[in-house]
């Protein structure tokens, strides 16, 4: 399935951290998630636009999907993903070599999933597929609820909560208050859901205020959450000492 070799690792020492799980390991890992936009982390997101054009015909054109009628939807490419640092290819590693579990909100029809499946080499069974819509993908375990009312019990935990086709969250609501108060409960939700390590990473709220204003809001209530807001990039995990 033309699974890659990602090796993006300064040392054996961090291969090693991140491989037995040490939290401070894996944290030192997704801090560097950012240089891989930088030098070959370029060339990976190439390599990912090419495969994408070859698997998905819909994106041959471009990365992004525009609908053609109001009973269409936006659909993003995996590299449209990665250009946004949802992912990154240092995370596809510690996913792949340290059997992560991820639970994606929002899945839509799984692009994105399918492809680090088929092409980056990430077994079905570390994935699970979530959405509004019932999900028919072979291999994934799935839930149907909607992300912004009450959410199923999964029956286990996550290294990483996503959101990928929710990307966009805010265009949902027009007011601001409202806004921010569905962000904050999404977070709230993910925060039940993901390991002592674990890492909640939502794109898609282009308002600095209204990220701002949740972070705040969030670290009054959980002292310990680390939340890093970077463009568009909004990521929350806990403190490690």
């Amino acid at each position: 399935m033309n699974a890659i070799e990602l090796g993006s690792f300064r040392s054996m020492d961090d291969f090693r951290l991140c491989e037995f799980g040490n939290s401070k390991g894996r944290a030192a890992l997704l801090r560097r998630g950012r240089e891989v936009l930088d030098g070959h982390g370029d060339k990976f997101i190439e390599m990912v636009r090419g495969l994408e054009r070859v698997d998905f015909p819909e994106f041959r054109a471009s990365a992004v999907y525009l609908p053609t009628s109001t009973s269409e939807y936006f659909l993003f490419s995996p590299s449209w993903y990665f250009r946004h640092r949802l992912l990154t290819e240092n995370i596809v590693a510690d996913i792949k070599m340290g059997n992560r579990q991820i639970l994606s909100v929002g899945s839509g029809p799984a692009y994105l999933e399918r492809f680090l499946v088929e092409r980056l080499g990430i077994c079905a069974d570390q994935i699970t597929l979530s959405d509004k819509e019932p999900i028919s993908q072979n291999g994934f375990n799935a839930f149907t609820f909607d992300m912004y009312g009450a959410w199923p019990y999964f029956g286990r935990n996550f290294d990483y909560i996503l959101f990928p086709q929710s990307t966009f969250l805010s265009l949902n609501f027009h007011e601001n208050a409202e806004r921010q108060a569905h962000l904050h409960n999404l977070i709230e939700n993910s925060l039940e859901w993901i390991t002592e390590a674990g890492q909640v990473r939502i794109c898609g709220e282009p308002n600095t205020q209204n990220i701002f204003a949740v972070k705040e809001r969030l670290e009054a209530g959980h002292p310990d959450l680390e939340i890093s807001c970077d463009d568009d990039l909004i990521t929350c995990s806990r403190k490690t000492g």
